[in-house]
């Protein structure tokens, strides 16, 4: 399954996007994926409320796509545990290393 990963926001508002392919993640990393995914109470987007009060902050999407099964969550920096942070840079730094 591919995932793609958005970061906006931010002070300069400059937003960026990594592509991977879930077999490519190591299997902890997988089933983190897959947790956030399908079991989070993550949202589609993070509320206007966290917007409006957190203006330089990092939101991410993380969207994912099984035939015509799509997903996708959407957090702040400050919404994000652990496990999907370490998710997110995993991701970042290895398409940093392909490019």
């Amino acid at each position: 399954m591919k995932i793609e990963i958005e970061r906006s926001g931010g002070f300069a508002g400059i937003i960026k996007r990594a592509t991977i392919d879930t077999n490519r993640l190591p299997k902890d990393l997988a089933s983190i994926l897959e947790k956030h995914m399908f079991e989070t109470k993550l949202n589609d987007q993070p509320s206007k409320t966290i917007k409006s009060r957190m203006a330089d902050c990092f939101y991410y999407r993380i969207s994912s796509g099984v035939g015509n099964r799509k997903k996708q969550i959407g957090f702040s920096e400050f919404e994000a545990d652990k496990e999907i942070k370490r998710l997110v840079d995993y991701v970042f730094k290895l398409e940093k290393m392909t490019d």
